[in-house]
């Protein structure tokens, strides 16, 4: 039983339903989504990851058409009736599919893309053509016109809108909507782009004409999402289409998350592992969390200390994700309370939740504040414990005057935390600053959002290159204490928790600090619209871009470069100055993006005869080569 215990004379007790759970079975998300009150529809679809242990399990998945291989973690969707069986079948391993968000002219120049684009400091000009050029984001604005090359021809060949709940859906993946290159040519496609986000992250890789981007000749296609929990479907379709295209790949995933222990090996990561490789380079932001204290750390002791969840609950109807993570010889005693005038009102123990999932609902006397479910479980493939709590507000009445949340945690050994929401578009919560002895403070450390923790996911951090900008119609803005060359604070460091795996993350820094790139029309009028093309945004968001443009160019140059190769090359040609002082660090990796050092070296130690577009006079032999290479490549 679990007690929820209201101070004073008379102390109120709630009992909480404890559910039994499976061991190695399933994580607390999944087991929520399992209760009999939460049941989902037999239509309704779940994103998940699934590892089977049993050659039977494979079997009986095959029979029911899914094409899954032991001993590895595969993206898959079940409806409610497979997921029931699924936690019934022995072998099959189940977690969820984390949701994502996205992480929101003068930089050209700043890295000096305009330099290779006009063949200055390098052998040949490089502007991405014979490249694909795949985007993970909100969508893109098609009618724009730096999606079209000079004779007005769409250079978007591919958009799949996952959230569309009306095909014709990718073969494959059976669900969403697919645009391909036919019907955006002849303007049918109806997905768009409704938060703009999308559309400026592609302006800044491979815009061309009023919005110049990096790579401005490269092809482009586009995977569209509200809330980016089939990141791994996404980047399997882009790989599949680039093979069909014969093309090499760079993939921008400015979206992440901060759910798991931040140690690259979460599902999700090694997947992406194995779809990155020679020609295939995966590019994600770092994340806008440096600044934002979604993370705490704690050495625990018997004496308790505790963190206010400022923003928790939000008032929108989403849930709160409380994410900790311990070695197993620690011990983690949680307690949720909530405090009025500086007093704590009620308390929600948490511990010996290691077999069960526990739930209980929050009544203060006014209504049901919220519900709140957790549980812990040894995770194998990190050698970690994991501790969830989850807070859901859907319903509640919200918080009254006076009142507030905090965690008390007590035990011993280190744990850390991050806190986030399930829908980025109604809720920002942080952890709280130190109110005295006892108290924790949040912090922006180990804040690197996850895909961008990966192994093989080259991550980008952001500096700023503008802090000033004139508006459409409205008087010049300019953001406060903000220094060109500077890192921004927002930009999310690091390290990850288990560097020797990782590697050192970010791995550079670019331009994110304030971008001007592609207005989606669905954007209205304010003061970062410049003109009726171009809207201003800043972010990892915009950092990424940049380099994932650069690497379109990188992948002209060699369309045979590897992940290894790619990140080197960006590191070793990495720009420090002024503001970068001691490197390799936490916050700027290896130092600035050098988009025409990085290309130049590509092209030197290219092999003989490598290129995307191999140019007439290069001969049928080059051409030969190329397509023998591209051939070559390992189909997935």
């Amino acid at each position: 039983m679990v007690a929820l215990v209201a101070a004073g004379n008379s102390p109120r007790v709630v009992t909480a339903l404890r559910v039994p759970r499976l061991p190695g079975k399933a994580d607390v998300q999944l087991w929520r989504a399992m209760a009999p009150e939460r049941a989902l529809s037999p239509r309704a679809l779940t994103p998940l990851f699934v590892r089977v242990s049993d050659p039977a399990a494979v079997a009986t998945l095959g029979a029911a058409g899914f094409d899954v291989g032991l001993g590895r973690w595969q993206p898959l969707t079940f409806n409610a009736v497979q997921l029931s069986w699924a936690f019934a079948t022995h072998g099959v391993e189940l977690k969820s599919a984390a949701a994502h968000q996205p992480l929101l002219d003068v930089s050209l120049a700043e890295i000096g893309a305009d330099r290779v684009q006009a063949g200055v400091g390098v052998q040949d000009s490089h502007r991405g053509k014979g490249v694909l050029v795949g985007i993970v984001d909100t969508g893109i604005d098609l009618t724009h016109p730096a999606f079209f090359d000079g004779s007005g021809k769409s250079r978007v060949v591919a958009v799949w809108d996952q959230d569309a709940g009306a095909g014709p859906a990718p073969k494959k993946f059976g669900y969403g909507r697919e645009c391909q290159a036919k019907e955006i040519a002849g303007g049918g496609c109806p997905v768009g782009d409704q938060n703009g986000h999308g559309t400026h992250v592609a302006g800044i890789a491979a815009g061309s004409g009023v919005v110049h981007g990096v790579a401005p000749e490269a092809s482009i296609a586009v995977v569209r999402s509200d809330r980016f929990t089939r990141i791994a479907d996404a980047v399997l379709y882009l790989v599949e289409l680039a093979d069909d295209r014969d093309e090499p790949l760079v993939v921008n995933m400015s979206v992440g998350g901060q759910y798991g222990p931040h140690d690259g090996k979460t599902p999700l990561e090694a997947y992406l592992g194995e779809l990155a490789g020679d020609g295939r380079i995966l590019v994600a932001a770092a994340g806008n969390d440096g600044a934002g204290r979604i993370h705490a750390g704690a050495e625990l002791s018997e004496v308790p200390v505790r963190v206010a969840l400022d923003g928790v609950p939000s008032a929108a109807p989403i849930e709160t994700l409380l994410d900790l993570w311990s070695e197993p010889s620690a011990v983690v005693e949680l307690a949720l309370e909530l405090w009025h005038d500086g007093q704590v009102e009620l308390s929600v123990p948490l511990s010996g939740a290691d077999t069960d999932l526990l739930e209980a609902r929050v009544d203060t006397g006014r209504g049901m504040l919220f519900a709140v479910s957790a549980g812990a479980e040894l995770d194998p493939d990190h050698n970690r414990v994991h501790h969830t709590v989850v807070l859901d507000a859907e319903g509640g009445v919200g918080l009254d005057t006076g009142e507030s949340l905090a965690l008390r945690l007590w035990g011993r050994g280190a744990v850390d935390a991050w806190i986030s929401v399930n829908d980025y578009r109604r809720g920002a919560p942080r952890f709280g600053l130190a109110q005295g002895g006892g108290w924790l403070s949040g912090d922006g450390e180990r804040s690197i959002v996850v895909p961008a923790t990966a192994r093989d996911v080259i991550t980008v951090g952001a500096y700023t290159v503008r802090t000033a900008w004139q508006p459409e119609g409205l008087e010049r803005q300019s953001i406060a204490g903000a220094s060109l060359g500077a890192l921004a604070a927002y930009s999310s460091r690091g390290p990850t928790t288990d560097p020797s795996h990782t590697g050192g993350k970010p791995d550079l820094v670019a331009p994110g600090s304030v971008i001007a790139s592609a207005r989606a029309v669905s954007i209205a009028g304010g003061p970062m619209v410049i003109d009726a093309a171009r809207v201003m945004m800043q972010g990892t968001s915009m950092s990424a871009p940049h380099v994932t443009g650069t690497i379109a160019l990188m992948l002209e140059a060699d369309p045979e470069l590897s992940v290894s190769q790619a990140r080197d090359q960006l590191r070793r040609t990495a720009r420090l100055d002024v503001d970068v002082a001691s490197l390799p660090d936490r916050a700027r990796g290896a130092g600035k993006l050098d988009a025409a050092a990085a290309v130049a070296t590509a092209e030197n130690e290219a092999p003989s005869g490598c290129a995307a577009a191999p140019s007439v006079q290069g001969g049928l032999a080059v051409l030969l080569l190329v397509v023998a290479r591209r051939r070559g490549r390992a189909r997935r």
